[in-house]
């Protein structure tokens, strides 16, 4: 599937970039006002930016030295690489949470029934980006490969996704 994204280029002016994704698919879009669009907000797993003081004077930081041209494009290219090939060494393999049916989800959580399903998967998530630390396990009766949850990936998952499921 091929798909148009509005992206901003260096000096802030925005291009369109076709993109082409092959299913399952992820989608990312932006917004303000998630509360006006309630679909969007029981069925996405919605992540908020950081506004704090903090985090805003150190993007300013960042577009001062970029300006100032401390900022060395050659090693940002080498970095956006070596998360590609990142990503690219992962396999595709199965993901069992052996502590699937004790985990529960503060019941402040907005829609729980969609959003435990989005907590569930967001461990999964963890555990496969973890799956050259997981011993890969062969399922005696399908002879399906896979790899198990670990309770620092569920510590890890939950470290990450607290403010998202409880804002």
């Amino acid at each position: 599937m091929a798909t148009l994204l509005a992206v901003k280029d260096a000096s802030g002016k925005l291009e369109t970039e076709r993109v082409e994704v092959y299913g399952p698919i992820s989608l990312s879009a932006t917004t303000t006002r998630e509360r006006l669009y309630e679909d969007n907000a029981n069925r996405s797993l919605l992540i908020y930016p950081d506004s704090s003081a903090a985090h805003q004077e150190a993007i300013m930081e960042q577009q001062r030295k970029l300006s100032a041209g401390l900022i060395h494009e050659k090693e940002q290219e080498e970095l956006r690489e070596f998360f590609k090939d990142l990503q690219r060494v992962l396999r595709p393999i199965k993901v069992r949470n052996p502590y699937a049916e004790r985990l529960r989800i503060p019941e402040e959580c907005f829609k729980p029934l969609r959003t435990h399903a989005h907590y569930l998967h967001f461990i999964e998530a963890v555990t496969f980006y973890h799956q050259y630390q997981r011993e890969v396990k062969v399922c005696e009766v399908s002879g399906e490969e896979y790899i198990e949850t670990s309770l620092s990936d569920i510590e890890a998952a939950n470290a990450l996704i607290k403010e998202v499921l409880l804002r």
